[in-house]
């Protein structure tokens, strides 16, 4: 089991794993296709997305509840954060005028405000609850 003091640093390190695949996806399927700054989103997230799975699921390694079932909690939570991320790609770029590379960054950062909290919550949060309760009846 990982401590609950542990998760964070650990998750930071997959997330960043996770954006600088976005990142890098997106900017490459701008260069290569005339594809929408959202059809770049989610395609590049599509890529990024069992990246950030493994990556997350091997340095935040929890055992109390099934792999399935963070799988599955982990794809539903991300769908979510992808629709943050279209929407806000959409808002960023054509409402606001921003660049595309300024736009994906920015949603791909709102997102992760919702996306890195429910991982935590629901997702990991078994062993990291379970862990937390060992440390304080100590």
């Amino acid at each position: 089991m990982i401590s609950a003091r542990h998760f964070w640093p650990r998750y930071l390190i997959a997330s960043m794993i996770s954006v600088s695949v976005t990142l890098l996806v997106f900017r490459m399927t701008l260069l290569a296709f005339d594809w929408s700054y959202e059809s770049a989103t989610i395609f590049a997230a599509c890529i990024a997305m069992p990246i950030n799975w493994l990556a997350g699921e091997q340095l935040t390694w929890m055992t109390t509840v099934s792999r399935k079932m963070r799988a599955l909690r982990y794809y539903l939570v991300y769908t979510m954060g992808l629709c943050i991320e279209v929407a806000g790609v959409h808002l960023f770029g054509h409402m606001l005028g921003c660049t595309p590379h300024i736009a994906n960054a920015s949603a791909v950062f709102s997102s992760m405000l919702f996306t890195g909290p429910m991982n935590h919550l629901w997702i990991w949060s078994g062993s990291v609850g379970q862990d937390r309760r060992e440390w304080q009846t100590k």
